[in-house]
């Protein structure tokens, strides 16, 4: 009975130990994604209206380098219509790839080829999807794209070509008001 009892102490120190160390790993960011290479360039904060029933498209500066590379954005809806989208567009010699979240907790991915729009992921919830401050994160590397919400995987994507060109996209599916998005500091990571 004795010899019983020490075991399940044992056992029980054994699990306690191991459940802190997992949360302290956890909490520390140790099982976090890491970007594809050093900080190579940043673009500042903007802000971009989108009027009612629109898209808008702001491209960056500059060509992105070869992969592989990492996208890192953060973004927030700054005031008015609530039924916003916005995120980042790439794009190649001839198509562009649209990654969007909405503050409504919706996320999509969709392609565009010769002005013909294609769902890869349509509008839907995704429970990583905050009213506030989402951050995309997008690696492009081996003929792939992934792409994380908030440090969560969202999907992995086969390319058809390497993305040349990166900007900020929104939209408005709303009638009566504008969106003004906050994209924060976008940064790009690489080997040059």
């Amino acid at each position: 009975m004795r010899r019983a009892t020490n075991f399940l102490w044992y056992g029980a120190g054994v699990l306690g130990f191991t459940t802190a160390a997992l949360i302290f790993l956890i909490a520390g960011g140790h099982f976090d994604p890491r970007p594809l290479g050093p900080l190579q360039a940043s673009w500042p904060t903007a802000q971009q209206i989108s009027p009612p029933l629109t898209e808008q498209i702001n491209w960056l500066q500059g060509e992105l380098p070869a992969p592989p590379i990492t996208l890192r954005l953060t973004a927030s809806l700054a005031h008015g219509a609530l039924d916003v989208g916005y995120g980042l567009i790439l794009q190649t010699d001839r198509e562009s790839l649209i990654i969007a979240v909405s503050p409504l907790g919706y996320a999509a991915v969709w392609q565009v080829i010769d002005n013909e729009v294609k769902a890869i992921q349509p509008w839907q919830t995704w429970p990583h999807i905050r009213p506030v401050d989402n951050e995309l994160w997008l690696d492009v590397q081996d003929g792939e794209l992934t792409i994380r919400f908030n440090r969560e995987l969202y999907a992995r994507l086969p390319l058809t070509a390497v993305p040349q060109q990166v900007g900020y996209y929104s939209i408005n599916f709303e009638a009566g008001q504008d969106g003004v998005v906050r994209f924060g500091e976008l940064q790009l990571f690489g080997h040059e």
